[in-house]
């Protein structure tokens, strides 16, 4: 079964303060008709709100769970997972702008011993940090580009890691 497309929207308040909402659409629908989709729902949203819509976008996911993908790398559940047990990378663009993501289930395989620091000079580290600052190659997945930028959410083009650490978190229920 396809997976829905998620429209976001963010919302600003009287103190600049921002919130973000979802809406998801039937995968049925064409990726081309989801800004014309945006916008209609954007229009219904504003009457409705004492804030202001200052950004909307979607995303289209893509299920990875098949079992073997990329090259035959397996995408399997280790007995041991733990998603309350991850790493979290900091980077930063050259206008200092700074981008994270918590990757969940981290490989303690990967952090160094005796400190909470991520392996940079792993192998399969140091890849995953090449593609973040020098361009990512979709190439190896049938598509066209060698140097696809990845970014800050202000559109900076990422070109250095800040931090990589182990984080822990609590699982919310």
């Amino acid at each position: 079964m396809a997976r829905p497309y998620e429209i976001y929207y963010i919302i600003e308040d009287g103190d600049g303060k921002k919130s973000r909402t979802s809406f998801y659409v039937d995968a049925a629908v064409a990726p081309a008709e989801l800004p014309a989709a945006i916008d209609a729902l954007a229009m219904l949203l504003c009457p409705l709100l004492d804030g202001a819509i200052v950004d909307a976008g979607y995303i289209m996911a893509q299920d990875l769970s098949a079992g073997t993908w990329y090259n035959g790398l397996d995408n399997v559940v280790a007995t041991t997972a733990d998603v309350e047990e991850g790493a979290t990378v900091v980077f930063q663009s050259a206008e200092y702008y700074k981008t994270s993501a918590r990757l969940a289930t981290f490989k303690e395989s990967l952090i160094v011993t005796g400190t909470d620091l991520v392996n940079t000079s792993d192998t399969d580290v140091a890849a995953f940090l090449a593609a973040m600052t020098g361009g990512l190659n979709n190439t190896l997945e049938g598509g066209t580009l060698t140097d696809i930028a990845m970014s800050t959410s202000h559109g900076e083009a990422i070109d250095a890691l800040r931090s990589f650490r182990e984080s822990f978190v609590k699982t919310r229920r």
